[in-house]
C-alpha cells in the first residue's frame, strides 16, 4: 500500500493581542515516502541556482530582506529586494511543478476571522483556534488519502516547547480515539473516518537537521509572508495554487 507523508510548519501566531502577527498560517506539503530523495534533490537545485551552492540553509526570510539587513546573514546571490520576490516566486513553482510535492496550506487572517473561529486561551485572551488550524490541512490530507487508498503519516517542525508537542499529540490522539468509538455526528463520521488512514504518532524534527522540514518551512513562510500585507502577491499565490488552479494539489485555503 502506498504511503503519503504530510510535512508541515507553522508561521505567525494564535494569539490576536497588539503587537502579534496579523495572520497564521500551517501547512505545506504532501509527498509520497518513496520521493522524498526527489524532493531533497529539487530543494539542492533551488538552493544551488538562488546561492550558488547547496552547503547553506535557505530560509522564506531571506527572500524578502533588504540587501543591507546587517541583522540577517542572507545567501541569495541577487540582492535586489523585487528580483528576490520574483525568484521566490519561482521557487514555488519549481517545487510544486516540476517536483512531486502536492501543496496543502491554511492562511487565516486575524482582523477577518469569525467569532466561531476564535477561541479564548487558558490565559482568556482572544486567540485563533489553532487546533481547528491544523486540523483543516490534515483532514484535506485524509480525503487524498482515501482517494488513492493509501496510508499515511505527519511530519512537523518541533514546536516551542516539548509540552507544546505534547499538547499536540493528545489533541490528535483524542482525536482518533473519538472517531474509532463513533463518537462524531453522524453527517460527519464518513469523512472524519478518513483519518483513520493517518498514523496516530506525529513526528517532531528540528528543520536545522531535516530537508523535508525545511522545504516546508519556506513554502509556509513566503505564505504568511504575503499574508502579513502583500495581498497581490497572496492572490497570486492562490490562483497559482489554489481550488481552481490546474493543478493545485489540496490548495491554499483562506479561512475565517
Amino acid at each position: 500500500m502506498s504511503r503519503y507523508i504530510l510535512v508541515a510548519d507553522e508561521m505567525g501566531t494564535p494569539g490576536m493581542a497588539p503587537g502579534t502577527s496579523g495572520s497564521f498560517v500551517f501547512g505545506g506539503y504532501v509527498v509520497h515516502d518513496s520521493d522524498l530523495p526527489k524532493a531533497y534533490e529539487a530543494w539542492m537545485r533551488v538552493k544551488k541556482e538562488m546561492c550558488g551552492t547547496t552547503q547553506v540553509e535557505l530560509k522564506w526570510k531571506h527572500f524578502f530582506v533588504h540587501a543591507d539587513d546587517p541583522d540577517i546573514q542572507c545567501p541569495l546571490i541577487v540582492k535586489n529586494r523585487l528580483a528576490r520576490r520574483n525568484m521566490v516566486t519561482l521557487a514555488l513553482k519549481f517545487l510544486f511543478h516540476q517536483a512531486p510535492l502536492v501543496p496543502v496550506v491554511a492562511v487565516s487572517q486575524k482582523g477577518r476571522a469569525t467569532d466561531a473561529f476564535v477561541v479564548q486561551s487558558r490565559k482568556g485572551k482572544d486567540k485563533i483556534d489553532d487546533d481547528l488550524m491544523w486540523l483543516g490541512p490534515v483532514a484535506l490530507f485524509g480525503v487524498f488519502l482515501h482517494a488513492r487508498r493509501a496510508t499515511g503519516k505527519l511530519w512537523f517542525d518541533q514546536l516551542g516547547s516539548e509540552k507544546q508537542q505534547t499538547r499536540r499529540q493528545e489533541a490528535w490522539s483524542k482525536q482518533l480515539r473519538l472517531i474509532r468509538a463513533g463518537e462524531c455526528h453522524p453527517d460527519h463520521e464518513s469523512n472524519l473516518r478518513k483519518l483513520l488512514a493517518i498514523d496516530e504518532k506525529i513526528e517532531f524534527f528540528d528543520s536545522r537537521t531535516c530537508e523535508a522540514v525545511q522545504i516546508a518551512d519556506f513554502v509556509c513562510g513566503v505564505v504568511w509572508q504575503a499574508a502579513e500585507g502583500d495581498e497581490a502577491f497572496l492572490a497570486m499565490l492562490q490562483v497559482e495554487f489554489g481550488p481552481s488552479a490546474e493543478r493545485q494539489g489540496l490548495g491554499i485555503l483562506h479561512l475565517e
